[in-house]
């Protein structure tokens, strides 16, 4: 939040740097999803055994 509006107050190209924070963000979640997956598939086979 506090750099949000950091670079809110900071001007112009705050909406470029702001989108590229948004993709980053995205990106990480996405990349949490799939290794919290993989660990689930994981710990299944590790019990069906």
């Amino acid at each position: 939040m506090d750099l949000t509006t950091n670079i809110v107050i900071n001007g112009p190209s705050a909406k470029k740097i702001y989108d590229t924070m948004k993709k980053i963000s995205k990106e990480s979640t996405s990349n949490a999803e799939k290794r919290k997956k993989r660990l689930e598939e994981f710990t299944k086979n590790l019990t069906s055994r």
